[in-house]
Order: structure tokens, then sequence, then C-alpha cells
């Protein structure tokens, strides 16, 4: 029996699947067929973590392996501050051991988005964070990642998705 070793796949994720921490409250919108989630302004900073959810394995070379990630994303009335976004590895301990996460690091953030000022810029966005030395999904191990914004106060926030791109070896 053989192996399929696909070199390039991707996952959409839906803005609706994103965990959004702080205060506003969030509508989905249907704007010239686009689906979207959107925060108005008056609320305060806000963290959003986007759950990666792909194939996992005991065995180190196989499963899922991230490439990178590309998110959608609008400032609208005014600037804000984006701050850097991170890679968080969580895993899922035995009974009785706490759960543990930890910044994940080798990724590199797309230039455009790597200095808080610009990511924060009004206007359409397509974040690119890339994988340096990228993991196979580990069984009992999660991947997300986050970001924070704030100054928000002003600003009007809508997320469009991400889009998860892999590797999958099975």
């Amino acid at each position: 029996m053989g192996y399929v070793n696909i070199s390039q796949l991707s996952q959409f994720i839906p803005p609706s699947d994103f965990v959004k921490i702080g205060t506003g409250t969030w509508t989905a919108k249907l704007s010239d067929y686009v689906l979207c989630l959107e925060r108005a302004a008056g609320a305060a900073d806000i963290q959003i973590y986007v759950p990666i959810s792909l194939m996992s394995s005991p065995i180190k070379t196989q499963g899922a392996k991230i490439l990178s990630l590309d998110l959608w994303f609008k400032i609208a009335t005014a600037d804000c501050d984006m701050l850097t976004p991170a890679c968080f590895k969580t895993t899922l301990s035995a009974n009785g051991v706490a759960v543990s996460s930890e910044i994940f690091t080798g990724v590199t953030t797309d230039a455009a988005h790597a200095a808080p000022l610009t990511a924060g810029e009004q206007g359409n966005h397509k974040l690119t964070l890339t994988f340096n030395n990228p993991p196979f999904f580990l069984e009992d191990t999660i991947y997300s990642f986050g970001f924070a914004i704030s100054g928000t106060n002003l600003s009007v926030i809508t997320l469009y998705g991400a889009q998860v791109s892999y590797k999958l070896r099975i």
C-alpha cells in the first residue's frame, strides 16, 4: 500500500469560526454577495483568534503540515494599532494534567503587516503568516493564530475569513 503526499492544499476558515474577545457586537453582513462579520466603532480593544482544524497523527512525519495562513479583513473610518500576530501551540494533556500553550516561534508576517502602525491603516487587508519550519499537526496538539487591535473606538472592523495552506501526507 502506498501513501499520499499532496504538497499544496488549502482550507477556508469562515469568520464565524473566529474567537473574538473584547466588547462590541459583531454583526453578520452580506454585501455584494460577500459574507462577513462587522464590528461597529465605539467599542474597546479586541483580540481575535483563528483556530486551525486539520488532520493530525501521532507520527511526526504524517498528517497535515501548516505552510501559511492568509487573513482578510478591513479597517474603516479610522486607523488603529494592530499588534503583531502570533501563532499559539496548545497541547491537550493527559487526564489530571493542565492544558498548556506556548507561542510557536518561526512564523514570519508579510512586510505590509509586520509593523503595527501600517497593519492598522484604513483599507482592505490580506495579512499572510508563513511558517519558516512548518510543523506537522501532532495528535493532541492545536494551532491557532491570534492578534490584537487597539485604538478601535473609532474604527469599524470587518472580518472576511482566513485560509490555511498546508501539505498533506498520509
